[in-house]
């Protein structure tokens, strides 16, 4: 983004941001650790186990984003074969603390030291990253791959590097090897840098430049891309067809929080008033980018749920886009009360209830998890030979209870009991 026609800050000196920067990302990496804290201690839940059985029975071409399978099986299997829960949560748990500094790394360039160590705080003390850090899933290897090459493609921008934007637009697609929904951010990356033009502000010549060349790029790939897009909404649409926006829209509020979502609005709505005035700084300008980006992604999603069950999971990539804006916030109100003190003591408000939410989790919430594991140990100390095993979570009581089995999808030692396998006994 071209600085040539922005105004430094009369407020902001430069051993102010330097300080609270420092302090909030010190504070963000060691937080960021609590992924590590009781990574056993709680039971699988169901699709963790799947994640285990599916990497031994259905990399044959049935699932389309293998790569998460392959990682987490890879690292069970060099930490023994045995899918302990710390051997299968392991390299999420890694990944979901990587997304802390990597946070800050993709955004600090645009949007300057302060706003992106606030924004790397609050994905650390996130319940709903610390959760998903703790889950044999993908979703932190999508977000971590998909803020690398966000870091590579804000840089372009702001350089005028087509290439570079291009590369970084790739890595971002690749994160769809994790999870499809990681395309949702793709075409945020490429929309949102004409936000500012509609509302009267520019990016400078070389990022407007750059942005047209990636949007007739974006044009002619998704043409391409249609086929496969379509092919897995229909897909999508077959497994789970509830189709309900209300349904996302609410789980979303609910994950990323109403306080977040509120600081986020607020910084952004004071980032595009700047952005009309007289003087506004660089950062102001990426806000409203960034904004453009968190928006137009979930947009995508909004609308694909009219066709198909869309949750807050499948937009989970943008939880560091709302932290952003929600850190815009933070720094703006310090700026305006001319201290650093200001900045840190609005990040910790920001900060402390999601902090109090990560605690809950990792004690009295159980991790957010029913309790199979034991239930099963349990019932598997009471049970008499010959008797029969009926259960909910078959599929968990067969990884607990079936002595190595990996074919969890169908299981012999627990017989299913539901609505739909009524008369299997």
């Amino acid at each position: 983004m071209n600085t040539s026609h922005a105004h430094p800050s009369p407020v902001r000196g430069a051993p102010r941001v330097r300080d609270a920067a420092a302090w909030i990302l010190g504070a963000a990496l060691v937080v960021g650790l609590v992924r590590f804290v009781r990574l056993g201690a709680f039971g699988l839940w169901l699709d963790e186990a799947l994640t285990w059985a599916d990497y031994h029975h259905a990399l044959d071409g049935q699932i389309s984003n293998p790569l998460g399978y392959l990682l987490v099986g890879w690292t069970t299997e060099l930490l023994g074969g045995v899918p302990t829960e710390p051997a299968l949560r392991l390299l999420p748990a890694l990944f979901g603390w990587l997304c802390v500094p990597l946070t800050y790394w993709a955004f600090r360039s645009a949007a300057g030291r302060e706003r992106a160590a606030v924004a790397a705080l609050l994905v650390a003390v996130a319940m709903w990253h610390v959760f998903w850090s703790q889950s044999a899933r993908f979703y932190t290897f999508a977000q971590a791959t998909t803020l690398v090459g966000a870091g590579l493609w804000l840089r372009a921008l702001m350089r005028g590097s087509t290439v570079r934007a291009v590369a970084g637009l790739l890595v971002v697609g690749a994160a769809v090897l994790f999870h499809p929904t990681s395309a949702f951010l793709l075409v945020g990356l490429v929309v949102a840098p004409f936000v500012p033009r509609i509302l009267g502000a520019r990016l400078g010549p070389a990022s407007e430049r750059v942005a047209l060349h990636i949007g007739l790029i974006a044009l002619l790939c998704g043409l391409a891309a249609l086929p496969w897009g379509w092919n897995w909404v229909r897909f999508h649409a077959a497994q789970k067809p509830l189709a309900d926006p209300a349904h996302l829209v609410l789980t979303a509020g609910y994950h990323f929080t109403p306080l977040l979502l509120a600081a986020g609005l607020l910084g952004s709505l004071l980032a595009i008033r700047r952005l009309r005035a007289t003087e506004h700084e660089p950062e102001d300008r990426f806000v409203v980018v960034a904004a453009g980006v968190a928006l137009v992604a979930f947009g995508v999603a909004l609308g694909l749920s009219l066709m198909a069950q869309m949750t807050a999971q499948y937009v989970f990539v943008l939880l560091p886009w709302a932290a952003l804006l929600a850190g815009s916030l933070a720094v703006r109100l310090a700026d305006a009360a001319r201290g650093a003190r200001v900045s840190i003591a609005v990040t910790l408000l920001l900060a402390a209830p999601a902090l109090a939410e990560t605690g809950l989790l990792l004690t009295q919430g159980y991790g957010g998890r029913a309790r199979w594991r034991e239930a099963y140990e349990f019932v598997a100390e009471a049970r008499r030979p010959g008797e029969l095993l009926v259960g909910h979570a078959s599929k968990l009581g067969e990884l607990y209870l079936g002595q190595g089995r990996t074919d969890l999808r169908n299981p012999v030692r627990v017989s299913m009991l539901n609505y739909y396998f009524t008369q299997a006994p």
